[in-house]
C-alpha cells in the first residue's frame, strides 16, 4: 500500500538525517554528556507528565542541535 511505502521512505530519510547529525555533533562544542543529559530531562519531563516543560526542554534542544548543524555547513563552506 502507499501509505506503508510513504512511511518507509520517511522513516529511512529520518534515520540518514540524524545519523549526519549525530556524526556533526561529534565536532561540536557540546559533548556526549550534556547530549544524554538534554535527553534525559526531557524523559524525566514526560514521565512527570509536565507538558510545558518537556515541550521546552524539547525546542530548547532542537534549537540547539540546528545551531551546530548550521554552524558545521557555515564552516564547510568557508572552506
Amino acid at each position: 500500500p502507499l501509505i506503508v511505502s510513504l512511511m518507509k521512505n520517511i522513516t529511512k530519510t529520518m534515520t540518514i538525517k540524524m545519523q549526519e547529525t549525530r556524526q556533526i555533533w561529534l565536532c561540536s562544542e557540546m559533548t556526549t554528556v550534556d547530549l544524554l543529559d538534554d535527553h534525559k530531562k526531557i524523559v524525566m519531563a514526560i514521565m512527570e507528565q509536565d507538558e510545558e516543560k518537556a515541550q521546552s526542554l524539547m525546542h530548547k534542544h532542537i534549537s540547539v542541535v540546528e545551531d551546530n548543524v548550521t554552524a558545521y555547513y557555515g564552516e564547510l563552506n568557508m572552506k
